[in-house]
């Protein structure tokens, strides 16, 4: 299971993984910044519509359904971008000491 994980983590396959570690080659971890930089632009979006929802919520304070229904949502999108920028600032994080150890 090591060796599984240690492949997987260098972006290679086992047997790739294999071959460079008897051949004395210590493979890098492998991290995708494309990956991250999806995150970080999903989480952008994310507070994009929740400030654009909160706007639309205060421009109709007197339509009590479409308010609450409106407020549960955006309960819901916040919790969401919470996680997302949660997320993205782990991966953020993961790859700037990836960068950092690479030189």
């Amino acid at each position: 299971m090591q060796i599984q994980a240690s492949a997987k983590a260098a972006g290679m396959s086992v047997s790739e993984y294999m071959r460079s570690v008897s051949l004395n080659y210590a493979p890098e971890s492998h991290f995708d910044r494309e990956v991250v930089l999806t995150l970080v632009r999903g989480y952008g979006d994310l507070r994009k519509m929740t400030e654009q929802l909160n706007q639309r919520l205060s421009e109709r304070p007197d339509d009590r359904v479409w308010s609450e229904q409106v407020g549960r949502l955006l309960d819901e999108l916040t919790q969401a971008t919470r996680s997302a920028g949660q997320a993205a600032g782990a991966a953020g994080d993961a790859f700037d000491a990836l960068r950092r150890a690479r030189g």
